[in-house]
């Protein structure tokens, strides 16, 4: 299941407000257009995961159950949860980073990007690649957001 956190927007003047309450201690962002104000949110959670990722912090798990009447989830940019995923399939299979390059043929800087959340550009031929190395299938979906 994807990283998500919820979020209420409202207008306030001119301005719509975007808050996520469950993402350091509580955040809020603005947009001039609701779907701007939608960008925005997503924005300020993917910079907020990756401060905690550059702080060595573990991720929380993804939010489950509903939302209250009037919020909506809000997603992260998907480099992170692909980067996490990599990451994560190469610690339970007990690898280095340079053991899995290895084990893919690659160079240890490409590998290093797959599991850099800034950096992560993989494409599905690489997730593929990635998956087969760990003993895994990869399976690529849209779901909805609801």
């Amino acid at each position: 299941m994807r990283l998500r956190y919820k979020v209420r927007y409202f207008q306030e003047d001119d301005w719509w407000l975007a808050e996520v309450p469950d993402i350091a201690g509580g955040q809020m962002t603005q947009g001039e257009t609701l779907e701007e104000a939608r960008h925005m949110a997503s924005d300020l959670v993917t910079t907020m995961l990756l401060v905690r990722i550059d702080a060595g912090e573990e991720l929380d798990p993804p939010t489950e159950g509903r939302l209250p009447s009037g919020w909506e989830w809000v997603y992260p940019d998907a480099r992170i949860e692909v980067a996490m995923m990599v990451r994560s399939e190469r610690q339970k299979a007990g690898l280095t980073m340079q053991q899995a390059a290895a084990r893919m043929g690659v160079k240890f800087a490409t590998y290093q990007r797959w599991e850099d959340p800034e950096k992560c550009n993989a494409t599905i031929s690489t997730l593929e690649r990635v998956a087969r190395a760990f003993g895994r299938v990869l399976e690529v979906r849209f779901k909805r957001t609801a």
